[in-house]
């Protein structure tokens, strides 16, 4: 599989994740649907995503659309919804886009190792320089870099992303759980 890639625009990180996780779940870019690249970049706009309030509908429709395009089931967990469901998710044929700082910045979450969360970052600024925070994240983890081929460029240990509060950024956290969201993917069955 080829590389992920990181934003162009600075408000472009949801749209980026999304693109991420797709060509995660298809395992080709040559697989993906020129109709769905521009169904994501409709509801992009100078502020990024607005998953929540007045262009929340836009975005829903968006979501509909894709899914019924791609045959990838899409379910969205909001608000108080979104702790159980990061608990349970599983990462077979399964990414989830998950947003950080109450919803001003996404990130793809591509798997689980031991309670940490395994995510790709597509803000080149935050992730460039390997650093840590003891029991909150790792970027540029070694062991993840070597074994997850470049699918994966931060852990983040589940209970630190899930702290409620407001965060700094860089930090990792999701923030206010009224302003949550969390996207799931997932390849269906055949």
């Amino acid at each position: 599989m080829q590389p992920l890639t990181y934003q162009m625009l600075p408000c472009s990180c949801w749209v980026t994740s999304m693109l991420n996780g797709l060509l995660m779940l298809y395992g080709d870019r040559n697989k993906m649907s020129g109709l769905v690249y521009r169904l994501l970049h409709t509801i992009l706009t100078d502020e990024g995503v607005h998953t929540q309030g007045r262009n929340k509908h836009d975005w829903l429709a968006v979501m509909r659309a894709i899914e019924m395009r791609t045959g990838i089931s899409i379910t969205i967990y909001m608000g108080a919804e979104v702790d159980a469901a990061l608990r349970k998710l599983h990462f077979s044929k399964q990414v989830a886009i998950c947003d950080l700082f109450s919803g001003r910045h996404s990130i793809l979450l591509t798997g689980k190792v031991g309670g940490w969360v395994e995510a790709f970052d597509p803000d080149w600024h935050n992730v460039r320089v390997r650093r840590e925070k003891l029991h909150a994240y790792i970027v540029q983890p070694e062991d993840c870099i070597q074994c997850r081929r470049g699918l994966a460029n931060v852990l983040i240990d589940e209970e630190y992303l899930l702290i409620a509060g407001r965060g700094s950024r860089g930090e990792f956290q999701m923030g206010s759980i009224a302003s949550r969201t969390l996207t799931v993917m997932e390849k269906r069955r055949r």
